[in-house]
């Protein structure tokens, strides 16, 4: 199913294994060697050559030790370009999957910055940082499949299971070992059940299906923060569902109880997750195909909704930025310009400067600093200072892959390329930040002062610190005579809240007198707190972090903000 392409020794002893999978469906023939092009984690640059032969160890001196990303190249023994993909590093490891360049085997975006490897035919596709799920669709003669590929790109391995049911159009999405598959239609017949997939046996297996409340096909599914897969939308014929539904595949249970309604029924409509742990649900069409035209806002746990008028065009794609607030995307086929907004993270939406319509279809894809990138054709960058896109000079008629990685990639059946990009500077080691200096945040588009007092958030304000991601880290806030301090939140790269910390927060400010907060988080992610001669420690798992300043009830106040590795 898969294949080793490389064990390489890098020259300064740490072991780089290169795994690219080859698909079941989109196998290459005649590869010789391999040729890894090196992407740094920075700004673009230069980058550096290493070919790898196949199942030949060997060192590799010019790799760069920072480079998160490889494109490779694989070539035949008369150095033809046989097939070509990305691989991302995890660890020691650069993994990634192979595409024949003589066919399009369906590369496609997916908002939220994970691989994804789609094939023809309106497969549905969900994916994780490790694994990429790829369910039903329909065959060349427009019958639903029951088909559905788990890609695994830590080991490299590709497993072809069957679903109980044929299915086009379901909802899909990953929960920690665990994948679901829910509802979709096949022959005119729409299913009223889930399929839970178990990712942790070698192949995956499939469980018994549970059921739903009500037949759903054209639904979107997103995982809440407790665990828990939320239905949203879809319907069967012109029936279209109000009702939420939340499946629980640890305990292989399903519920409506006590949860919101939708204000109006919606086919696949766009649904985000934001930083705060609320859900915007946006665009969909009804039974007619017309456009639903208003916002909802549903609460963490999907139990109170909120209405927001909105025009009445579609809301096409959307993205969760670091600060709380969505970015939103909306127009009409044809359309010379798509109309681009905020939902703030106070529940208002503002409206930006128009940007002008591409020849395609718009999707919000990741980088690496929680800045966007919208492609439609053209490649344009989201700048959230000045709340406006800015064009690039990348052009592309290729759809873009965003990574997890934070980067993008452009394929065609003759080439690909890929680059990564930070909007903003690293935050560098003791750099002191409040006093007049914001370069290193990303705002939210409440307004964040900085004047002679330190960095002024309002009340609900965030600001996420405009690096990457941590794995250990020392923090320190100075506290001085301010009692107002910002709650500090850790989320992980997918926005998963690791540790709050906060005078109200399950990790709590110690009760001293002191000058600043230092705080260090260990290997194995616990927190260790301290002001003056006090201090507390509080459990949080391991693994890399971003940070969030959040303003609480009232004006927070920052001053001598410093974060080093």
């Amino acid at each position: 199913m898969g294949c080793l392409l490389g064990a390489c020794s890098a020259s300064d002893g740490a072991v780089l294994r290169v795994r690219a999978t080859l698909l079941p469906e989109c196998a290459a023939t005649g590869v010789t060697l391999v040729q890894l092009e090196a992407l740094d984690d920075a700004t673009p640059r230069p980058a550096s050559f290493v070919e790898v032969r196949p199942d030949v160890g060997q060192d590799l001196p010019d790799l760069p030790a920072a480079a998160a990303l490889f494109l490779a190249r694989a070539r035949s023994s008369d150095g033809e370009i046989r097939a070509h993909g990305l691989l991302a590093r995890a660890g020691d490891e650069a993994i990634g999957a192979l595409f024949p360049i003589d066919r399009v085997c369906g590369l496609s975006a997916e908002s939220g910055g994970v691989n994804t490897f789609v094939p023809p035919l309106g497969a549905v596709v969900a994916g994780s940082l490790r694994q990429t799920l790829v369910a039903g669709g329909v065959t060349p003669d427009g019958v639903a499949r029951a088909d559905l590929l788990v890609l695994d790109g830590v080991r490299g391995e590709v497993f072809r299971l069957g679903m109980r049911r044929r299915r086009s159009s379901p909802a899909v999405a990953f929960v920690g070992e665990r994948a679901i598959v829910a509802g979709g239609e096949a022959d005119g017949t729409v299913w009223e059940d889930a399929e839970i997939v178990d990712l942790a046996p070698r192949p995956p297996a499939m469980t018994d299906a549970l059921a739903l409340s009500e037949p759903r096909s054209h639904a979107t599914a997103v995982v809440l923060g407790g665990g828990g897969v939320l239905l949203v939308g879809g319907g069967r014929g012109t029936t279209l569902s109000r009702a939420l539904e939340v499946i629980d595949p640890g305990l292989r249970t399903t519920t409506t109880l006590d949860l919101a309604s939708l204000s109006r029924g919606r086919l696949d409509p766009v649904v985000l997750r934001l930083a705060t742990g609320e859900l915007v649900v946006a665009g969909g069409t009804d039974a007619a195909g017309a456009p639903v035209p208003d916002l909802e806002l549903l609460s963490a746990d999907a139990r109170t909704s909120t209405r927001l008028d909105a025009a009445a065009t579609t809301w096409i794609t959307g993205y969760a930025l670091p600060s709380g607030a969505a970015l939103l995307v909306r127009g009409e086929p044809l359309a010379k310009q798509w109309q681009a907004a905020l939902l703030r993270a106070d529940g208002s939406l503002e409206a930006l400067a128009p940007v002008d319509a591409g020849p395609s279809r718009p999707v919000l894809v990741a980088a690496t600093d929680g800045a966007p990138f919208l492609w439609d054709g053209a490649l344009r960058r989201y700048d959230p200072w000045a709340g406006r896109f800015v064009a690039t000079t990348i052009a592309s008629s290729a759809s873009p892959l965003p990574l997890g990685q934070g980067a993008l990639a452009f394929a065609s059946p003759t080439g690909l390329t890929a680059l990564r990009f930070d909007l903003r500077h690293r935050l560098a080691s003791d750099e002191t930040l409040g006093l007049g200096s914001t370069q290193h945040l990303v705002p939210d588009p409440l307004t964040v002062l900085s004047n002679r007092t330190g960095l002024v958030l309002p009340g609900r304000a965030r600001v996420a610190v405009a690096d990457t991601d941590y794995g250990t880290l020392h923090l320190r806030v100075a506290v001085g005579g301010f009692r107002e301090l910002p709650a500090i939140e850790l989320r992980t790269p997918l926005g998963v809240l690791v540790a709050r910390i906060a005078e109200d927060g399950a990790c709590r400010y110690p009760t001293a007198e002191g000058d600043a907060l230092d705080v260090d988080r260990a290997t194995d992610g616990s927190l260790t707190l301290r002001i003056g001669t006090a201090e507390a420690r509080c459990a949080a798992p391991a693994g890399r972090v971003l940070v969030t300043l959040v303003a609480q009830g009232r004006d927070a106040v920052v001053r001598g903000f410093t974060l080093r590795r």
